[in-house]
């Protein structure tokens, strides 16, 4: 990236990753509180390589711990934090052939302030998932979804839906064989059928956390879950990779160790191009020499 950032949006369309907001490193210091408002962009390649960064856009206000996703041909961002505390703003801009957004525009905004949580699209729906409703006790997760249908690439507005307990504030959701996975802050995997039903089961394979210990057990920290192919991906601080197959009825199936990245730490976004292709963006750096990473690391095939 042309920039090393941390605690930012990712967002990929057809041929291209967004990325915007979050905080920079400062010379001389291990951390800056200037939160950003550039939306960067790359196209994509045809062998899945991202060319060159260019400035795509200001986002309406500068921002951390907000969430972005592409739909419609539009980029979407939703919540995250202000000086002064999170926001329920929610907007969109049109996707230009070259690369640059159009004007923004004022969406139904969230039912309440949110940030630290991540926004998929499912079909004509957009999801708010994970995060946390309270700035002052950001790792409280809680248990609601919000739902908003699209129509005439317009967000309607916002329902609640609840979780069977409170979901794991730091984290990215997948969406795979009809199905939404969400990550509970204990460390339970549940599932969610995205059909007027809403029914929801506990899915029986757990992974193997890294994160803080809590007696006998350990606790999710950095959770980012993806789908590619016929399987979840779950990415981890540290650049530690697990993969579980998808079996009937989108059961998940045991975990495994993948390869690992040896670079992110914490603070890192991950998305997911057409092709099912990863793409992790910046964050903080496992080196601690470093301090924070530029770096995009991109998947390029899950073996058995």
């Amino acid at each position: 990236m042309p920039v090393d950032l941390y605690y930012h949006a990712s967002a990929a369309s057809r041929d291209r990753v967004f990325v915007s907001g979050g905080l920079g490193f400062q010379r001389g210091s291990t951390s800056s509180r200037d939160q950003l408002a550039t939306v960067f962009s790359a196209p994509i390649q045809a062998d899945g390589a991202l060319g060159a960064w260019t400035e795509s856009a200001q986002l309406p206000e500068p921002l951390v711990h907000h969430a972005m996703v592409v739909a419609d041909q539009r980029l979407f961002v939703a919540g995250g934090e202000l000086r002064d505390g999170f926001s329920k703003r929610v907007s969109s801009a049109p996707l230009r052939e070259d690369g640059t957004l159009g004007p923004w525009r004022t969406e139904a905004s969230l039912p309440q302030p949110r940030g630290w949580h991540a926004l998929v699209a499912a079909g004509a729906e957009l999801w708010v998932v994970g995060g946390s409703l309270d700035k002052g006790y950001f790792t409280t997760g809680t248990p609601q979804l919000w739902r908003a249908k699209r129509s005439a690439s317009r967000v309607e507005g916002w329902e609640s839906i609840e979780a069977p307990s409170t979901l794991h504030f730091d984290q990215t959701p997948a969406v795979a064989m009809g199905r939404l996975y969400v990550t509970g802050a204990e460390g339970k995997l549940y599932s969610m059928a995205l059909d007027a039903e809403h029914v929801w089961r506990t899915e029986p394979s757990m992974p193997p956390w890294s994160g803080p210990s809590r007696g006998d057990a350990q606790r999710p920290d950095v959770v980012r879950l993806l789908a590619m192919e016929d399987r979840l991906v779950l990415l981890m601080q540290e650049g530690h990779v697990l993969t579980a197959p998808l079996q009937a009825e989108g059961r998940v199936g045991p975990w495994a160790q993948a390869s690992r990245m040896y670079g992110p730490g914490s603070g890192f976004t991950a998305s997911q191009g057409e092709d099912g292709r990863i793409y992790v963006f910046g964050g903080t750096s496992a080196n601690p020499e470093e301090r924070r990473n530029a770096r995009v690391w991109s998947s390029q095939r899950l073996t058995p």
